[in-house]
């Protein structure tokens, strides 16, 4: 019972030294120094920097750790562990390994200094141009480079690649392999304007192949392609009239110059026309039938049944030898090109007897009724044509009746037939002519 005593009593005492131990440490700890955090005062092939005394700092960069002892001064430093576009964390630590606060550090990198944008001075044949000395030039023309040298001058050219409408980038490289900023520069060539070889129903040409032939009317506007030949054609789409715009369009969208077409508008004349065409007039009615009509008019003069047809002058003047010279009665219309036809007029040639001395008008035609009834027809002598003296003189009552003597004398019979003139200047001519908007048919028998 007593060894048992005695062991409690060590175990106690064990224990409670063990307590003191703890509480010595945790005091201690309590009063532990922690470092000041380093600094970083020099970032080129050395890192430099100050921390305190006699302590250690530690450089992590990703998962590389590497530590350097600061000296008596307090200055520390190493080769420079980290690379451009790296992150380091530092912190220092002491004999206690007590750490400081961390601090991280990136180095920046100078800006390069980028060579000077190209120049561009001619675009020709050739690309001629400017850069810093010693450059590469590179041009770029679709997915194709090409590359020269500008000399100690700063002077470069090349062969242009541009040979129709398009565009260039042109860039400058110096011995580090920095690139100067773009130049993009464009060349635009107008294609040529179109060459028309037919333009009637079907309107056709040539132009540079593989292009666009743009035709503009009033109405709408038609794209052709030109085949790899440079032909194309298209139905003229205003060949009954009308004016067209033509260009050619290259695959940019640049146009030609333009050419014009213009087409007479064609007039195709009413079926039945609002307008009357003047009838035909007549001029001399003796051996020649002559008179005035339109240009270019069809006369067609109807006597004894029978036509007869002449054609009036660019003046519209008409002659033809006279059908009723002898004596008749004709009517006489104008045509056009159309067969178109004026209205009808009627002429008549009497052949009327002469006399010795001067007579009354009733007399002459009473005297030329009777002989005309007892002269006996003969193919020698002239037609003598009958009149009735009566519906006549009533007929010119109703209208104005002119006689007409071969000379174009003129004796009107109107109203006042019932007082015809004492002397009839016709007796000393061969014949008259009787004008009339009657049909003579009642009177001429």
């Amino acid at each position: 019972m007593q060894k048992i005593r005695d062991l409690n009593g060590i175990l106690k005492n064990i224990l409670g030294q063990v307590e003191i131990k703890q509480l010595l440490i945790q005091g201690k700890s309590q009063h532990q120094h922690i470092p000041s955090t380093p600094e970083v005062t020099g970032l080129n092939d050395l890192l430099t920097g100050t921390a305190e005394p006699k302590t250690w700092v530690i450089i992590s960069v990703g998962e590389t750790v590497t530590r350097v002892k600061v000296d008596k001064q307090g200055h520390w430093q190493i080769d420079n562990p980290v690379k451009e576009g790296e992150v380091a964390t530092i912190y220092a630590v002491n004999h206690h390994g007590a750490r400081s606060e961390a601090i991280m550090i990136a180095p920046i990198a100078e800006p390069s200094v980028l060579p000077k944008m190209p120049e561009i001075l001619e675009k020709g044949e050739y690309l001629i141009g400017k850069a810093e000395a010693g450059n590469t030039v590179v041009v770029t023309y679709g997915e194709q480079e090409f590359i020269t040298v500008a000399d100690e001058n700063g002077d470069w050219s090349m062969l242009n690649p541009l040979t129709t409408t398009g565009a260039i980038s042109v860039v400058a490289i110096d011995q580090d392999g920095h690139r100067s900023e773009v130049l993009h520069t464009a060349q635009i060539i107008l294609p040529q304007a179109v060459t028309i070889l037919e333009s009637g129903a079907v309107i056709s040409g040539t132009a540079a192949p593989n292009t666009t032939v743009v035709i503009e009317s009033d109405q709408a506007v038609y794209r052709i392609q030109v085949d790899e030949n440079g032909d194309w054609s298209i139905e003229n789409p205003v060949a009954q009239g009308g004016t067209l715009m033509i260009v050619v369009e290259d695959q940019f969208g640049q146009q030609s110059p333009a050419i014009g077409l213009a087409f007479p508008f064609i007039q195709t004349p009413p079926e039945n026309p609002s307008y009357v065409l003047p009838a035909p007039e007549v001029t001399l009615n003796s051996e020649k039938l002559e008179g005035n009509a339109f240009q270019q008019a069809k006369i067609i003069v109807t006597a004894n049944g029978q036509e007869y047809v002449t054609y009036a002058n660019e003046s519209g003047f008409w002659s033809m030898d006279n059908p009723i010279q002898n004596g008749g009665f004709a009517t006489i219309v104008a045509e056009d090109s159309r067969g178109v036809q004026s209205s009808e007029i009627s002429i008549a040639k009497l052949i009327l007897a002469q006399s010795e001395s001067s007579a009354e008008l009733t007399e002459i035609l009473l005297v030329s009724d009777e002989q005309t009834e007892n002269q006996i027809d003969s193919p020698n002598e002239p037609i003598q044509s009958v009149i009735n003296l009566d519906t006549l003189l009533q007929d010119a009552n109703e209208v104005p009746i002119v006689l007409h003597t071969e000379e174009q004398d003129l004796i009107a019979l109107g109203s006042d037939v019932s007082n015809p003139p004492s002397m009839l200047p016709a007796l000393e001519y061969s014949s008259l002519l009787i004008e009339a908007p009657l049909t003579p048919s009642d009177w001429l028998a």
